[in-house]
């Protein structure tokens, strides 16, 4: 009882050093480097149940997808298990080296890369998302609705969870809201409540699914 006490004393504070999220590859590579997975508010050893479904929707296996933000990995090597090829990138190569060591036999592919100065070239057949999006706001969130447009294949899905209420340095998003950052090359197919499960918490979020429209 005493060490689950100091435990939680433990993640408290540190949680509480991450008030406001990092600015840029450097911030974020720092962020990781200096604290434990369960300090991370986000940070879930299991993926999110919902975000699966929603992709098993897509196809049971054989798909191409992209993952964006994809941090210590848990979402993407559970989607490279199901055999569909993934694409994990994130901002960060210190969270993405950690990705690699806790599943060194998953077949993800780790990619440094920020979304809105994207490199990727190419076409997927899904694009998933687990709190990238929510924090960036104006210019960025626009430069990332532009990559999304160019890498989602027609008929192809982009999968979305945000917070659903406001923090500091989160943008929520509701319906209009999504369906306006990504006209006219998506249309919102479906949204659902949800969670944003953490080490301690899981906070209120919306899931939102995308259909990219013919060119």
């Amino acid at each position: 009882m005493v060490v689950q006490l100091l435990e939680a004393i433990v993640r408290e504070r540190a949680s509480a050093t991450l008030s406001q999220a990092p600015r840029g590859a450097a911030g974020w590579d720092r962020l990781y480097r200096t604290h434990a997975a369960a300090a991370l508010p986000w940070q879930r050893e299991e993926a999110d149940p919902d975000l699966l479904a929603a992709l098993d929707h897509e196809g049971s296996s054989g798909l191409a997808v992209l993952e964006v933000g994809a941090g210590l990995g848990a979402l993407a090597t559970a989607i490279a298990g199901r055999g569909h090829s993934v694409i994990a990138t994130d901002i960060s190569a210190a969270a993405l080296e950690q990705a690699r060591a806790r599943a060194p036999e998953s077949r993800a592919i780790w990619l440094c890369d920020d979304i809105t100065e994207t490199r990727l070239r190419g076409r997927f057949d899904a694009a998933i998302d687990r709190a990238c999006l929510h924090l960036l706001a104006g210019a960025e969130a626009g430069r990332y609705a532009a990559a999304m447009a160019r890498l989602v294949r027609p008929g192809g899905a982009l999968i979305v969870k945000t917070l659903a209420e406001p923090a500091a340095g989160v943008t929520p998003h509701n319906r209009e809201a999504i369906a306006a950052l990504f006209a006219p090359a998506f249309t919102l197919e479906r949204e659902a409540a949800s969670t944003l499960p953490g080490p301690a918490a899981a906070s209120a979020a919306r899931l939102f699914v995308l259909r990219r429209l013919s060119e």
